[in-house]
C-alpha cells in the first residue's frame, strides 16, 4: 500500500510540474497580443517608476530577467533603460521599439 501512495504522490509532482512548465513556455511566447488576458491590458498607459498593474506584469515579461511582480521599480527602470534606453514607456512604445531595431 505505501509503494502505490509513493507511486501517486511522484505522479502528481510530475504532472504538477508538466503544467507549470507549459504555463511558463506561454507566458514567455512573447509581447504580442496574442492571450485574451493582455487584451483586457490598456496598451497606451505610461509606464513609469511607481507605476502597478497588469500592464506592468506584461513589461517587465518582456524584459524578461525579472521577477513580474507588477511593481514598477528600481529594477524594472534599469531594465528598460538598459534595453531601450529610456525609463517609461507604454506597451505600445515598446513594441515599436523592438518593430524598428528588426
Amino acid at each position: 500500500m505505501k509503494k502505490n501512495t509513493k507511486i501517486i504522490a511522484v505522479s502528481l509532482g510530475l504532472i504538477g510540474f508538466g503544467m507549470y512548465f507549459f504555463y511558463k513556455q506561454g507566458k514567455q511566447s512573447g509581447l504580442a497580443n496574442e492571450n485574451p488576458e493582455n487584451e483586457k491590458a490598456d496598451w497606451d498607459k505610461l509606464l513609469k517608476k511607481g507605476s502597478q498593474g497588469k500592464e506592468v506584469v506584461i513589461l517587465q515579461e518582456a524584459l524578461k530577467g525579472l521577477v513580474a511582480d507588477g511593481d514598477f521599480g528600481s529594477l524594472t527602470e534599469a531594465r528598460l533603460k538598459k534595453v531601450t534606453g529610456a525609463t517609461q514607456t507604454t506597451l505600445n512604445q515598446y513594441n515599436d521599439f523592438f518593430k524598428k531595431q528588426s
